[in-house]
């Protein structure tokens, strides 16, 4: 099976994650990996492609994964031609809250409008999704997200806790 190399990243910030919806799918910033380009270059270049924000802090997330396209995928879309399914690399990383240029017609031709989207929201939209054509690359989304929601619990229990001061006693010299 051909499959297209491709690279993902999922942005998190404050229970959000930088998010897209596609003909009613949630889509993240990602796409094809260049020949003698690293995964982590093609993030990075995706996400400003797509999203118009520069990634910083890109780290793999997940260790690669193969989806098979459905029937008549690669017929439709003009870059999947020839392929099969796609080899996929999970990315995180941190970017910017708006868009990088502040004219529209300074962004790329493969620019969508990406927004901060609640964490949860996403989720429950995803498990929707786990019915359909996409559902290898919709489980790796899926444990991504809830393992940042996991991650972000210790985070919000410290900060509802009211911080206690030691007593401290005057000293007289």
């Amino acid at each position: 099976m051909k499959l297209r190399v491709r690279a993902e990243v999922l942005s998190f910030k404050d229970g959000k994650v930088l998010c897209h919806w596609n003909r009613g799918y949630a889509t993240f910033p990602g796409g094809g990996v260049d020949p003698n380009e690293s995964p982590v270059k093609a993030a990075k270049r995706e996400c400003m492609e797509e999203a118009d924000r520069v990634l910083v802090n890109c780290v793999v997330a997940h260790e690669p994964t193969t989806q098979t396209w459905p029937a008549g995928y690669a017929k439709r879309e003009k870059w999947a031609k020839g392929y099969e399914g796609g080899l996929t690399y999970w990315m995180t990383g941190t970017t910017s809250e708006t868009p990088f240029h502040h004219l529209r017609d300074a962004r790329h031709k493969d620019y969508e409008e990406f927004e901060w989207k609640p964490l949860e929201e996403v989720i429950t939209r995803l498990k929707e999704e786990l019915k359909g054509d996409w559902h290898a690359d919709v489980e790796v989304r899926l444990k991504l997200l809830e393992t940042q929601v996991e991650m972000a619990k210790p985070i919000k229990a410290a900060w509802s806790t009211p911080m206690r001061l030691p007593e401290l006693t005057p000293t007289v010299s």
